[in-house]
């Protein structure tokens, strides 16, 4: 089965979701999966550094896209970083062929709404896997207004993918399609409860892949 893995950070970044990314991957290797990551070629918290464009890796083919780099020292510059990777993802995600399931993590925010595209191309599966939720986080940080129209259409846009999505995965927990965090019409406070709930019973990254391997 071919599988795409969408994330801005993957190996030999050791950001967090790089990692986990890095580990799902491989373990899928392992289960004769063919798995192709598109993920950034400089790295998340060190922009200056620079990753060869493409890598096998343990089995894994990496294809590295280029952008801006302007740093995180202000909310525009961060925004415009994570602007630059998703229109790169845009463009070079069509071009690596028909997958049979599609990975999206949140890395950057957002990324799921080029799994969901990825997915009608290909007539896969989407799995989004959640490791933050947003606008909600920007919302609650202070950075968004919750009444702005840019986060009206930052939420509508998060709910698109998670209707859209075959499974949703909190870390270690599956949502099925009838889970109230995948509803559009559930409120923010709504959302900010149950996803709350949700991480409450994180323990392990997804259970040693019980979660993620029962979705192949």
């Amino acid at each position: 089965m071919r599988v795409l893995i969408l994330n801005q950070a993957f190996h030999p970044d050791v950001v967090a979701t790089g990692q986990y990314a890095a580990d799902v991957a491989t373990a899928l290797v392992e289960l004769d999966h063919e798995v192709t990551v598109l993920c950034s070629a400089h790295g998340y918290d060190s922009p200056s550094l620079c990753f060869p464009p493409k890598e096998r890796w343990k089995g894994v083919d990496i294809v590295r896209v280029a952008g801006t780099r302007f740093g995180k020292t202000a909310k525009w510059r961060r925004a415009l970083d994570f602007a630059s990777f998703l229109a790169q993802c845009a463009w070079h995600a069509p071009r690596l062929g028909r997958f049979d399931a599609i990975v999206a993590l949140t890395t950057p925010p957002l990324i799921s709404t080029i799994g969901v595209a990825c997915k009608f191309l290909s007539h896969g599966r989407l799995i989004y896997w959640t490791m933050d939720l947003n606008p909600d986080e920007a919302i609650l940080a202070g950075w968004l207004d919750e009444t702005a129209w840019t986060a009206r259409a930052l939420t509508f846009i998060q709910n698109f993918s998670l209707h859209h999505s075959d499974a949703v995965v909190g870390v270690t927990i599956l949502l099925p399609p009838a889970h109230p965090l995948r509803r559009s019409s559930l409120s923010l406070p709504g959302r900010r409860k149950m996803y709350g709930t949700m991480r409450q019973g994180v323990k392990n990254f997804v259970g040693s892949m019980g979660c993620t391997a029962s979705l192949w």
